[in-house]
């Protein structure tokens, strides 16, 4: 997933829907099985008028087998699924058409063999116009149809993942991002998981136990060496981080003999963990770390229960 060149996709794909816009729009698909009828009729009379009808004989039948597929598809499945438009247009790459400089004869690839058939049949000539009228009244209205609908929904879900998530990553992050996932097409879904590197966290909270005008807790910085977050889409599809891990560095704050390291957890907006550091006596400690909006969550709360474990733990 290369950030920096999803933005400009998603520019082109928007500004290009006013052009779909304005074509022609897409034909009934009710009237197709009756369009695969007529084209069942007609490859029936021109085999039964070919004089080299044995020659044509196969390809007859898969082309009729063909035709009697689609039919079947088209009313049962119809039109409006991305299987039936994976099915149909597959299915249409079977009829290619194709002169053998040797003996003349023509090849209509199917996906188990290869029949053949002289150039100048009735019933190859049939195939070639039913071929044609398929792929323009059928095949291709579909596939531009699936793919302006794969585009759109594209350039939306990218949108809303460059303005949730990309835009809250640094340069460094966006890259390793990128490299990392450079294969996924700008077809294709946003990924669901970020890494994160030397991100800088800020608004949280250790708590450094109880003293005697009640629980002491500090502010501090730290950051996110190395993590992984998840994200997902919120029920107003904008993306949302729903939980990470992290390995933790923090600075020196008061009360500290060095810089500390931990872990830290995340679940939505809110973020947990613990540090490790020293004291100037030379003592280890280590200190329960939350997220200033999580304090608030709990003193608005009321949990005073919760909220006194967690200070004791940092003793």
């Amino acid at each position: 997933m290369r950030h920096p060149n999803r933005a400009v996709p998603a520019c082109i794909l928007i500004l290009a829907a006013p052009v779909w816009a304005q074509e022609p729009p897409l034909a009934d698909p009710n009237t197709w099985p009756a369009l695969v009828d007529t084209h069942i009729k007609d490859l029936n009379q021109a085999f039964a008028a070919d004089p080299k009808a044995d020659q044509a004989r196969v390809p007859y039948q898969k082309t009729l087998l063909h035709l009697q597929e689609l039919r079947e598809h088209l009313l049962v499945k119809g039109f409006a699924t991305t299987k039936a438009s994976a099915w149909i247009t597959g299915a249409n790459r079977t009829w290619q058409l194709n002169v053998n400089p040797e003996d003349g004869t023509e090849s209509i690839f199917a996906p188990d063999s290869t029949a053949l058939a002289p150039a100048g049949s009735s019933t190859i000539a049939a195939i070639r116009k039913i071929r044609d009228s398929v792929a323009s009244q059928i095949t291709v209205p579909i596939a531009l149809e699936t793919f302006k609908t794969r585009v759109s929904r594209s350039s939306d879900q990218w949108g809303r993942f460059y303005q949730g998530v990309v835009l809250q990553e640094y340069p460094w992050e966006s890259f390793l991002n990128a490299g990392l996932d450079w294969r996924r097409s700008a077809l294709d879904a946003p990924p669901d998981r970020q890494w994160r590197l030397l991100h800088p966290v800020s608004a949280l909270v250790a708590y450094q136990g109880r003293s005697t005008t009640g629980t002491a807790s500090t502010a501090i910085l730290a950051m996110e060496a190395l993590g992984l977050q998840w994200y997902a889409a919120d029920d107003k599809r904008a993306y949302k981080a729903t939980y990470g891990l992290s390995a933790l560095f923090t600075l020196k704050g008061p009360g500290d003999a060095s810089n500390g390291y931990g872990l830290m957890g995340t679940y939505r907006d809110f973020k947990v963990g613990v540090k490790w550091g020293k004291l100037p006596d030379g003592r280890a400690t280590s200190q329960v770390i939350l997220s200033l909006n999580l304090v608030q969550y709990l003193q608005l709360k009321g949990d005073q229960g919760l909220s006194s474990a967690i200070a004791n733990m940092g003793q």
